[in-house]
């Protein structure tokens, strides 16, 4: 019998948690578009989800397209760009400065950051890092970083912090 219980209660916790993380999930789409909307209203741009893409966001006009990939991760973290198709996300600890515990590559980025997008059109590949991230790093050569600033291209790529991407559009369109 107590395993009925305990087992019941195991089900009601995971139902709980999936229930929380989808809601979660979809609130943060659901900011992030709306944002991204008011930006492209205010830049005279067309908006639009993408469907079955590699990117999740389209923001264009009769010059320039830009492609979004949005990333979802922890705020006490680092992203590193190693090389074209390989990024990872330290996060974790208590405090600045520190070495981060937790490590994974971002390998669900890879069909965007190898896609090529050809247009007549001026072409802005982004990568929208939400909500924050303490550091955005770049592999110059085997043992030097960088830092990346929100106009540097990145193997022919845009990253942004998504609290700098309002700030950094009108440069990032720039013809």
């Amino acid at each position: 019998m107590e395993w009925i219980i305990t087992g019941g209660i195991l089900f009601l916790g995971t139902i709980v948690f999936l229930v929380a993380t989808i809601l979660n999930s979809k609130k943060n789409n659901e900011i992030i578009s709306k944002h991204l909307q008011e930006i492209a209203h205010k830049y005279d741009m067309n908006f639009s989800l993408a469907s079955k893409e590699e990117h999740d966001y389209l923001i264009e006009n009769n010059r320039v397209v830009v492609y979004i990939k949005k990333i979802i991760i922890p705020s006490n973290s680092s992203v590193t760009i190693n090389a074209r198709n390989t990024w990872c996300l330290r996060w974790g600890g208590k405090r600045l400065g520190r070495s981060y515990p937790n490590m994974r590559y971002m390998n669900e980025l890879i069909p965007y950051l190898m896609r090529d997008y050809q247009s007549e059109k001026k072409v802005v590949k982004l990568v929208l890092i939400y909500p924050d991230t303490e550091v955005i790093l770049k592999y110059l050569n085997e043992s030097e970083l960088t830092t990346v600033n929100p106009v540097d291209n990145n193997y022919g790529m845009k990253v942004l912090r998504f609290l700098d991407f309002e700030e950094n559009f009108k440069e990032i369109i720039k013809w």
